[in-house]
This record gives structure tokens, sequence and C-alpha cells, in this order.
């Protein structure tokens, strides 16, 4: 009888042994199912903010404009696309050449009267970049490139029909002083007396325009006769593409404090959250 009862015994704590056991595995069983779907929505939801950011950041080259008719800049009258009066960052850097072009014939003429036009061209400059940067940071089409593209980004691990939506304004920097703007001059063009060569952007890995001229660098002083002016860079042959947070944050003051209020910016960043639909947890 005795043998019998340790027997009884020992079954009975190797039975409870395996009930732990088996609670152990279920329960490290569903915290391991939860965390890679959480990583999964994690992972889905940064995909999908990247996508809704590039769509913003395309966006903003078109998005907002600035009518210089309006404003009376009638020195930049028709270089908005297809002619119109209406300025984009995409065509903001046209004016900047047209500065470019006046400082430049003024530096040959070298009277009054022409270097008094310059002036005031490159003043209109400081208008016309003031409104568009202006613009750009309180730009609801913007917003709406971003905002608009969570609705065809199902969250699929969070749950049907959750979305992402942003936490905070979208914010801009200027992005990689001494990169290529998108105008370029055809040596012809530039008196003898004028040396661009300084602003041009002849690094190996930069792009050339159509007819092999670099183009012109963004974000450093163009200075021709006393005029000077700041292009953007807006990456000719490059499409818009992710960066780093460490490059941006460093990108958020304008290389020259006492400009930075009349120069457009060229980079955004965006944040944003999702809630999972079982939870109510936000990711």
């Amino acid at each position: 009888m005795l043998k019998s009862y340790k027997a009884s015994r020992k079954k009975g704590a190797t039975l409870g042994l395996v009930a732990v056991v088996a609670l152990v595995v279920i329960a490290v069983g569903i915290a391991f199912f939860f965390l890679i779907r959480m990583l999964g929505a994690s992972s889905e939801l940064n995909c999908s903010v990247e996508a809704a950011t590039l769509n913003a950041a395309k966006a903003a080259l078109r998005k907002p404009t600035v009518n210089v008719a309006k404003l009376g800049l009638t020195e930049f009258a028709g270089l908005g696309e297809n002619g119109s009066d209406e300025i984009s960052l995409y065509t903001y850097n046209k004016a900047v050449a047209a500065v470019l072009l006046v400082a430049m014939n003024a530096e040959e003429e070298k009277t009054a009267s022409a270097r008094a036009h310059a002036k005031k061209i490159a003043d209109d400059l400081v208008k016309l970049g003031t409104a568009l940067a202006d613009k750009m940071k309180d730009e609801p089409d913007i917003e709406s490139a971003f905002d608009g593209f969570s609705r065809f980004n199902s969250l699929k691990f969070l749950g049907r029909d959750s979305k992402f939506v942003r936490t905070a304004p979208l914010e801009f920097a200027y992005l990689k002083p001494g990169r290529s703007t998108n105008i370029y001059f055809d040596p012809k063009e530039i008196p003898p007396s004028v040396n661009l060569s300084p602003y041009l952007n002849t690094d190996k890995d930069a792009a050339r325009s159509e007819t092999g001229q670099p183009y012109v660098r963004g974000y450093v002083p163009l200075s021709v006769g006393g005029i000077t002016c700041w292009g953007v860079p807006v990456f000719p042959c490059d499409r818009p593409h992710q960066i780093s947070l460490t490059d941006f944050d460093a990108a958020r003051e304008f290389p020259n404090r006492a400009v930075q209020d009349a120069i457009p910016p060229n980079a955004l960043k965006a944040i944003a959250k999702a809630q999972d639909a079982r939870t109510s947890y936000f990711i």
C-alpha cells in the first residue's frame, strides 16, 4: 500500500508539472502572437505613412502657387508652368534665374539705372519667396495629399477599416545646401565680366541639363554685382525620397537665418498614429 501511495503522488506531481508547462507554452504563444502582430502593424503603419509623406512631398512641388500678377511682381510674369503667372516651388527657381540675368546685365552695363533695376527685381524675389514659403507652411492641398492617402492604405494588422491620422502639423526643412536647383545657363548668355562657376553644381554625381550644362546650386548665396539671391535645391532627375530624421532635424534652420523667412523649404515631415480596432490602443 505504501508503494502504491508513493507512485500515485509522483503521477499527480507529473500531471501538475505538465499542466503548468502547457499553460506557460500557451501564454508564450499568445504573447508571441501579439508581438508579431504589433510588429507587423508597426511596419505596415511606417510604410503607409512613408507613402503618404512622399505623396505630400510630390504635391508640394506644384502646390501652393503664388500669383505674381496679383502681387505686382511683373518681372516674373509668365514664369509659371505653361507660361502662367502662378509660381510654385517647381517654377520658383525661374524667378531666381531672372534675377541673376538682370544682375549679370547690370554688372556688364555698369550704369546706375541698370543696378537700380537689378536691386528692385531682387527685392521682388524676396517678396515672392516670402509669399510662397508662407503658403507652403499653411497649405491645405499639401495636408490633403497626406491625409487623403490614408483612405487607400488599409492597416490589416490593426483590423478592418483601421486608418492612420496625423498627430501634428506638417514640419518643413531646408535640405542639402549646395545641391542642384532646376535652372542652368547657356555659357553664351553669361557676360565675360561675370564668373558663375562657383555657383554651378559640378559634383561628379550631380545631374546635368539636357544640354550637358551643370545646374545652379541651391541654398547658397548667389552674388553678382552686389545682388544676392538664393535658389532652392529641387534635385532634378530625382524623385521625392525618404531621408533620415537626423538629416531632417539638422536642416530645420536655413543656413542664413536672416533670410530664412524669404526662402521656400524643400523637405517636409509628418507624424501619424493608428488605432488598433480590437484593443483601441494607438501605435
